[in-house]
């Protein structure tokens, strides 16, 4: 089974950039993720607890809002 995705350049440039850069996209996402865990697991007593967690919710609403999973996108 393939997929093949078709633009029609340059009108459609934008599209293609983005799709094209998704990977990379979903990276940022998920070492954001990652380090806001991070700093809400290691480094409580030196930071804003609240302002993290506040944060970590806006982020993790944003992701459900946009139907975003990254644990079904993440290899």
């Amino acid at each position: 089974m393939k997929a093949i995705l078709e633009f029609n350049l340059p009108d459609e440039e934008l599209d293609f950039k983005q799709v094209n850069k998704a990977k990379d996209a979903l990276s940022v996402l998920w070492d954001f993720k990652a380090w806001l865990r991070n700093q809400l697991k290691w480094n409580a007593e030196k930071l804003d607890v609240k302002t993290l967690e506040r944060c970590q919710n806006e982020f993790t609403a944003s992701l459900d809002d946009n139907n975003v999973n990254l644990d079904e996108l993440w290899i």
